[in-house]
């Protein structure tokens, strides 16, 4: 099922927060995201309607499997775009910002395609380069121009 990009974002807080903190609670998650604690307290209840969080004890945000399942895609998306960034010299605040959209706008068939040329462009035959890649599949528009 496809979510939106608030739905996702709001997961993948939980999800994050989840890491360093015993229990996530509302005024968490609108800390971490810069929303306000009305913003997250109306968005928590479509969340949990959804399937996607149980409000448990004491307020705490759990996610259920199915949540859980969605915010660690997202998140693995980040990490992926925000290391890629970074690697190639984008300042870490500027590669965090852009991957947070980036994490939202590929299929998942772009995103595994993409992905396995990432990390197959050190391999022997790519010349460690993913332009290479692009130019030995064909690929046109950047890589092309990139190779002149």
């Amino acid at each position: 099922m496809a979510y939106s990009e608030s739905t996702e974002d709001y997961l993948e807080a939980i999800l994050r927060l989840g890491e360093g903190l015993p229990v996530v609670r509302q005024v968490d998650v609108a800390g971490f995201m810069g929303f306000s604690k009305t913003s997250v307290c109306k968005a928590v209840p479509r969340l949990a309607r959804e399937g996607l969080v149980e409000c448990g004890r004491h307020g705490a945000l759990v996610l259920t499997p199915s949540g859980r399942a969605v915010a660690e895609r997202v998140y693995e998306r980040h990490r992926f775009f925000s290391g890629l960034l970074e690697r190639l010299g984008v300042d870490e605040e500027t590669a965090q910002a852009d991957a947070c959209r980036m994490e939202h706008a590929l299929s998942e068939e772009s995103f595994a395609a993409l992905r396995r040329m990432v990390e197959g462009a050190g391999s022997e035959g790519s010349g460690g380069r993913p332009a290479a890649l692009l130019r030995e599949r064909g690929g046109g528009g950047v890589a092309r121009h990139a190779a002149k």
